[in-house]
């Protein structure tokens, strides 16, 4: 069941503070180590704070995530702070980036969250398999890839969900025959947009727009929008959002691929030395 979406008018000021805290050690980590190329504080705040918990409605209270390939933390620490409430693994095969990583979640001060240096293949294999409710990724990869990595992990009922940009169709008709193979039910498309340029402060403002994703009329594959339990959440406005970053205004545009596992994985997936990324199913 999913629950009602959290309005950001309901962010609290402590997570407030965190996300501007968490901006600090962003920037500052990426003087290290390549965190991220965007850098400048509003487009880090649009395209990576409120790009991350678009998903927040998508959980079931105390559900267990997985963020594979979680990089600086995204989306996986966004969605801790907004959801308190659920039980985060933040996974990533570079051991500097996990200790970015704990150091975020210590001084964030979050609970019910760890950071964990494996590599997806291997992490899937052991005692973590087939043991969350919901897997997330952000990582650039095509869907049939990223979902060798992640439905391995999922329990069956539970779902996978890879953030990617709009026009992804032909993408998900070639990782149908992956989708089935690991267990998983056909794939829909939950899209929404990024909203205009603002300053640091109005992204937790109410009347700012930001309003959580909802089903692309007619672009969903295999499942009818009318069908689905996602149809209840609220509708962005059907202007273009405009992001003003450096100057230059950009749309953006994103979806939610939503995979629910019908079916078991096959023990002999996710395969080892990046066959998933070399010869995807």
């Amino acid at each position: 069941m999913i629950n009602e979406t959290i309005q950001l008018k309901d962010i609290t000021p402590e997570q407030e503070d965190q996300f501007a805290l968490y901006y600090k050690l962003l920037i500052a980590g990426n003087e290290k180590m390549n965190l991220t190329a965007i850098t400048e504080e509003t487009a880090v705040y649009v395209k990576h704070f409120q790009d991350s918990i678009a998903a927040r409605g998508l959980f079931a209270a105390g559900a267990s995530l997985c963020d594979v390939g979680s990089g600086a933390g995204f989306p996986g620490v966004p969605l801790k702070i907004v959801r308190p409430d659920l039980e985060v693994v933040l996974l990533d095969s570079l051991n500097k980036r996990v200790n970015f990583l704990n150091g975020v979640i210590d001084a964030l001060g979050l609970k019910g969250i760890t950071a964990v240096h494996a590599r997806a293949e291997e992490f899937a294999h052991g005692k973590n398999r087939e043991s969350f409710d919901c897997a997330v990724s952000r990582a650039v990869a095509q869907t049939r890839t990223l979902a060798e990595y992640c439905l391995p992990l999922v329990k069956v009922g539970g779902s996978f969900i890879a953030y990617k940009t709009a026009g992804i169709e032909g993408e998900l008709k070639e990782a149908a025959n992956a989708v089935r193979i690991l267990g998983g039910a056909k794939s829909e498309i939950v899209g929404y947009e990024l909203t205009a340029a603002f300053a640091k402060k109005s992204f937790f403002t109410e009347g700012n727009n930001i309003a959580p994703p909802r089903p692309v009329k007619g672009a969903s594959v295999g499942t009818s929008p009318a069908e689905s339990k996602l149809g209840r959440l609220p509708l962005l406005s059907e202007e273009k959002s405009k992001i003003d970053s450096g100057g230059e205004a950009e749309t953006l545009s994103r979806v939610l691929v939503v995979i629910k596992k019908a079916a078991l994985s096959p023990i002999k997936y996710p395969r080892a030395g990046n066959k998933p990324r070399l010869q995807p199913l």
